[in-house]
């Protein structure tokens, strides 16, 4: 699929279940494309239906950025579970396709989740992939991140031998 970026207004806007179709390909395509950054696998959610996408979506908050009608970014939010940890939200599930980076995209999506978690939590955390040792990613810096902890290889999606 080819996506043109033209100087088009984009919309961001809290997706709904009748955008599963669009939401299981963009999904998708970021498991296959940076397995690293997801807990989940292209696998198990190749294998679902879009029934299954779509009741994520009424059961989330799940945003996305559309240009003329092309899905071509992605994030979610999910609040913490257990009476000690419901005050905290966190940033998950965060795609933005190649064609369309560094056209302030991301940015965007992460100001509609810090919009939508400003009215349900006190604090919102989230984890950054970086493949460059000791970098974090330009989107959290010194915006609105502060780096409490590092975790070294803390996803493994290659298979150790």
């Amino acid at each position: 699929m080819v996506i043109e970026i033209r100087e088009t207004a984009t919309e961001i806007r809290r997706l709904r279940p009748e955008d599963a179709a669009l939401y299981r390909e963009i999904r998708l395509e970021a498991l296959q494309h940076n397995p690293e950054a997801f807990s989940s696998t292209f696998e198990v959610e190749a294998a679902q239906t879009q029934a299954f996408f779509a009741d994520r979506l009424a059961a989330s908050a799940v945003f996305g950025a559309f240009r003329l009608g092309d899905l071509l970014g992605i994030a979610g939010f999910y609040i913490q579970q257990g009476r000690k940890e419901a005050h905290k939200g966190v940033l998950v599930g965060m795609y933005v396709r190649p064609v369309a980076r560094r056209a302030g995209i991301a940015r965007r999506l992460v100001d509609a989740i810090l919009a939508h978690a400003r009215q349900h939590v006190e604090a919102i955390q989230l984890t950054v992939v970086s493949k460059q040792r000791g970098r974090s990613s330009p989107l959290c810096r010194p915006r609105f991140c502060r780096i409490r902890d590092r975790e070294e290889r803390a996803k493994r999606w290659r298979t150790l031998l």
